[in-house]
């Protein structure tokens, strides 16, 4: 599948009367979900999810300059605290997943957190150094913009959708 900066970064496979020997069976058969599920967990929390767009962050602490005024300071500064935040929750899982366990329910919040953080970027960018994003562009910001906001829908995607995470957080907490 081609996203809209015409990469490709997905994939769709459909696998009708399939055999798979019982010596290249991977789990246990009918647990299909949780071996998914369980997978999922490394790629749904690793740094990927809310380190994609540092460089733009880096890009707008560049432009903001030593002496930001109170409200970009304040922007920034949320970001910066989001990532960090991320990036604790991250490790947190890392260490969970090193020792045996199956951190599903917090993988799906880092996961929803860092999409909704990574999409954030570039609204805030564009309210904070407004330009007009030009995918071609000589300037590093005004690319780094085009591609961000035409790549964020992806981020809803891949990993599993928010109502599919959320359904996921809900279950893991007891509310479902």
């Amino acid at each position: 599948m081609i996203d809209l900066l015409g990469e490709h970064h997905f994939n769709e496979i459909f696998l009708t009367d399939v055999f798979v020997p019982d010596w290249l069976l991977l789990g246990k058969e009918g647990n299909g979900w949780n071996q998914v599920t369980s997978e999922l967990a490394f790629e749904r929390s690793a740094p990927d999810r809310f380190l994609a767009l540092f460089q733009m962050l880096r890009e707008m602490v560049r432009l903001a300059g030593p002496s930001p005024d109170r409200a970009t300071a304040a922007a920034l500064g949320k970001l910066v605290a989001q990532l960090a935040t991320l990036r604790s929750m991250s490790l947190s899982i890392a260490g969970m997943l090193q020792e045996g366990l199956q951190p599903n329910t917090e993988s799906a919040v880092v996961k929803d957190l860092g999409t909704r953080y990574e999409q954030d970027i570039p609204v805030v960018a564009r309210q904070l150094f407004p330009t007009e994003p030009e995918l071609e562009a000589v300037e590093t910001y005004v690319s780094m913009i085009a591609r961000s906001t035409m790549s964020a829908p992806r981020l809803s995607i891949q990993g599993g959708t928010r109502e599919i995470l959320r359904g996921i957080i809900a279950r893991g907490l007891g509310l479902r």
